[in-house]
């Protein structure tokens, strides 16, 4: 036990209270040493207006929590908004754009391509489906993000995957009672489907993304693309509108692994590098020619046509976020701090963080091991009591051969 230990760097100290434990005594070193050090606390941007993932909302109070804990002043947490034409401010380190419900005009997805450009780290959680309040309904959800996505290298796929083999399981309300059962439509991600190769990943055993569409990665100059996850073999697409009762049937379909989630690294090109900069739209007219306000402004402003060294992460999916399973949080940390602080701390938190499932069996194997218990275990027990007969019968014998002698 230790009452208590001092840190301190060029006149900033920081102090850590009394330990009683050498669990988490690794990572609490190291995150105060990177605190002390840090000249200025970076900042970290969600994006609003759409429907999105709040972190402010009282509903999202624990994770929230959890999201100023990993910072431990080293970076803050701001809510960003591109009304108006407003641009993404300078100040924000990363961009995290989670579970957009509604469309995105075209001068938000400017700005965001824009603050990209400027060397902007920026995160995609986009959520394939938006269900219908109190069901278990789901229909395809248009964000307006997926030509952006595509143009700087990972295309969002219009479906909807589940994994016939590596699930979770979630909680469903039958009457008064509520029941866990087996859910194919959580695609559970298992070593060794995870990049050995990047940080966010590497240390992971297990992740759980639930409702999640795939992504296709597409080759472009100077951008090097990273599969993240993928879902094992038995992964399955499906598409149009969606019903995912648990106990609905699963059309078949061809099985083979996706990708769900990816990193892009390099100099991107903008999306907007031969077009006019997109007029500011307004709920009362959208429809309308610009404004004089909005041609000024158009003409103040200059596109900026290619980025300086950055990092974009793509998820097919938000819905972790709301989970909040210690997998699908530690995931999630690991991607903000990639991107905004480095790799020194992701190593470290995620070794706490440990679900290994189970090997899966191949179909020899299952097979082997039903028919030696149908068949192999009564033989053996047959051939145990035919052994011991003989052997009576043989005493039997002796005895009466010799007994009289």
């Amino acid at each position: 036990v230790y009452m208590g230990i001092s840190i301190g760097y060029s006149g900033k100290e920081e102090i850590l209270p009394v330990v009683r434990s050498t669990a988490n005594l690794e990572y609490e070193l190291t995150s105060t040493i990177l605190k002390v050090t840090t000249k200025e606390a970076k900042t970290v941007g969600f994006l609003t207006g759409h429907g999105e993932f709040d972190i402010n909302d009282q509903n999202h109070q624990q994770f929230r929590q959890l999201l100023d804990k990993n910072g431990q002043g080293q970076y803050n947490l701001t809510s960003v908004s591109l009304q108006d034409g407003k641009a993404v401010e300078d100040t924000i380190a990363t961009l995290v754009i989670a579970g957009v419900t509604q469309p995105l005009t075209e001068r938000e997805k400017y700005e965001i391509d824009q603050f990209i450009m400027r060397g902007g780290r920026t995160v995609f959680l986009v959520d394939p489906i938006q269900m219908q309040p109190g069901t278990l309904q789901g229909a395809p959800l248009s964000t307006g993000l997926n030509d952006l996505l595509e143009h700087y290298g990972a295309k969002l796929g219009n479906n909807l995957l589940l994994d016939r083999r590596f699930h979770d399981s979630a909680r469903f309300q039958q009457g008064f009672m509520t029941v866990i059962q087996p859910y194919p439509y959580f695609v559970k991600i298992v070593k060794p489907n995870f990049s050995a190769e990047n940080t966010i990943t590497n240390q992971l055993e297990a992740v759980t993304l639930p409702w999640t569409s795939s992504l296709e990665i597409i080759t472009k100059e100077g951008i090097t693309t990273t599969a993240l996850a993928k879902t094992s073999e038995f992964g399955q697409s499906i598409q149009g509108y969606y019903n995912l009762m648990p106990n609905s049937p699963i059309p078949d379909a061809e099985l083979q692994p996706y990708t769900v989630a990816a990193a892009l690294e390099g100099k991107f090109k903008s999306f907007y590098a031969d077009k006019e900069i997109p007029s500011v739209e307004t709920a009362a007219d959208t429809q309308e020619s610009e404004t004089p306000a909005s041609v000024a402004d158009a003409e103040a402003r200059q596109t900026k046509t290619e980025s300086e060294q950055t990092q974009i992460v793509v998820v097919g999916t938000a819905q972790f976020l709301t989970q909040l399973r210690p997998d699908g949080i530690n995931f999630f940390l690991n991607t903000v701090d990639w991107l905004t602080l480095g790799d020194a701390l992701i190593g470290i938190r995620s070794h706490a963080i440990t679900d290994r499932p189970l090997r899966e069996t191949s179909e020899i194997e299952k097979n082997f091991i039903k028919y030696l218990c149908t068949i192999g275990i009564p033989l053996l027990v047959v051939i145990f009591g035919l052994v011991r007969y003989f052997l009576k019968q043989r005493a039997k014998r002796l005895v009466e051969t010799y007994g009289s002698v």
